[in-house]
């Protein structure tokens, strides 16, 4: 049994949004597309705290609507292209009582396919094996060991090795999927090592989908109603 009192969420969900303007709050299909990471974090039960950490009046509006807690406002250096989410996240954390919790989700506000399963299997696994950090991740739809460059119209492969190897037979590789991370806060506030104890988790390939232009955006609201048809999500 995993305890709620120990863990939290943190929920990073910034107003600039380039591609897709206002794109954490936009509309998916009917709702806020940040609504549906709130819910799944409420309805897991994981958490002791849900907080959202954002630069917007209107995202911290929207969010407390749906349950989170916006205890303040982040401040605009921190809002910024090229901030990473490790910094943000550690930032939020030094501005809390952090050190009533063990462990720190944080979740994007781009995931609307995640799964409570997803939460639960990834806190058992980062506590049972006590690792420091978790990344959520997935397969590649197409391999990308057989790829190549045009160059005087012809093909240049990236690595000579895998050019001729079917892709039945290549390597299993997998990428970040975008959806989570979870940090032991100890480890994670006082050490730059952190990855030395990285472990991973693997989601179901069709429920990755980044979504980054309004065409993603679309097609996501298509993906997620056949998932849904399907009790897929």
């Amino acid at each position: 049994m995993l305890k709620k009192n120990k863990n939290i969420c943190i929920i990073p969900a910034r107003a600039g949004s380039k591609r897709i303007p206002n794109k954490n709050i936009k509309k998916f299909l009917g709702k806020p597309l940040i609504s549906y990471s709130i819910k799944i974090a409420k309805k897991s039960k994981l958490f002791h705290k849900i907080f959202v950490s954002t630069d917007s009046k209107l995202i911290k509006k929207i969010s407390e609507m749906y349950g989170a807690e916006v205890p303040f406002l982040r401040e605009k250096k921190f809002s910024k292209d090229g901030i990473g989410t490790e910094f943000v996240t550690k930032n939020f954390l030094k501005k809390i009582n952090y050190k009533s919790y063990d462990y720190c989700v944080c979740l994007y506000p781009t995931s609307p396919f995640l799964k409570i399963s997803d939460l639960y299997l990834s806190l058992k696994k980062i506590k049972k094996n006590n690792f420091d950090k978790l990344t959520s991740v997935g397969k590649y739809n197409f391999s990308p060991l057989r790829a190549f460059k045009q160059i005087n119209n012809k093909k240049s492969f990236l690595n000579n090795k895998y050019k001729n190897i079917r892709s039945q037979k290549l390597p299993n590789i997998l990428h970040d999927a975008g959806n989570f991370y979870i940090y032991k806060i100890k480890n994670f506030l006082t050490s730059k090592k952190t990855q030395k104890k990285h472990t991973f988790f693997e989601l179901d390939s069709y429920r990755v989908l980044d979504i980054n232009t309004l065409e993603d955006f679309k097609m996501a609201e298509i993906q997620y109603e056949i998932l849904k048809k399907k009790k897929l999500i």
